[in-house]
């Protein structure tokens, strides 16, 4: 009869300890879990059509392209950082004082940013296309800084929402589809062409 008692008992405890376990080691785990730092890529926002390309792209033609390749009229000017003597630098402090009631622009000098390409200026674009923003960097490493601080971009809270991240090489492309017909398919084909023709106009082949 000792034998019987001693074995329920043994039973009984071992009953116990497996119903705290089952209890206990689920919200161990869960505490440890909100412990561990996030391992998510930090640049999952971004759709990176190109790691590399364009390594040389004309910005002149690469703002060009945006009109001739999506049919529509942006009216987003090139406004570059110009190293040659004769033409002028249009990315000027006063520009970008005027540019940043709209959209975030990196330092020029910290992040080697030698243009930017934007319809913000222009309110009737915008309505009816959305919100569109090219930053050029002229070297790979700056550009992958800047996206992985992921700063805000649009001031305007619905296209910030709202906006796409594309890089090419070290072109970095925004788009707020928030205009009265969302273009983000005719954004991507022109990135696509961008990393194809990004030094000739013209017909982009496939």
């Amino acid at each position: 009869m000792k034998d019987v008692w001693r074995d329920i008992r043994i039973f009984v405890g071992g009953l116990l300890v497996g119903v705290v376990l089952a209890v206990l080691v689920p919200l161990a785990i869960r505490a440890i879990s909100d412990l561990t730092p996030e391992t998510g890529d930090d640049l999952d926002y971004v759709t990176v059509v190109s790691d590399v390309d364009p390594l040389t792209p004309r910005l002149s033609v690469v703002a060009a392209r945006l009109d001739s390749s999506t049919g529509l009229a942006w009216q987003a000017p090139l406004l570059s950082v110009s190293t040659i003597p004769s033409q002028p630098t249009t990315l000027t402090a006063d520009r970008i004082a005027q540019l940043a009631a709209a959209v975030t622009v990196p330092d020029v000098e910290a992040y080697s940013v030698d243009g930017v390409v934007t319809n913000l200026l222009s309110e009737d674009s915008v309505r009816a296309n959305g919100a569109f923003y090219l930053v050029s960097v002229t070297r790979l490493g700056p550009a992958q800084d800047w996206l992985l601080e992921n700063n805000r971009i649009f001031v305007d809270d619905a296209q910030e929402r709202a906006r796409e991240t594309f890089r090419a090489g070290s072109l970095i492309f925004y788009y707020a589809p928030t205009g009265e017909v969302d273009h983000t398919d005719a954004i991507r084909r022109y990135v696509n062409e961008v990393v194809r023709c990004p030094r000739a106009l013209g017909p982009c082949p496939g």
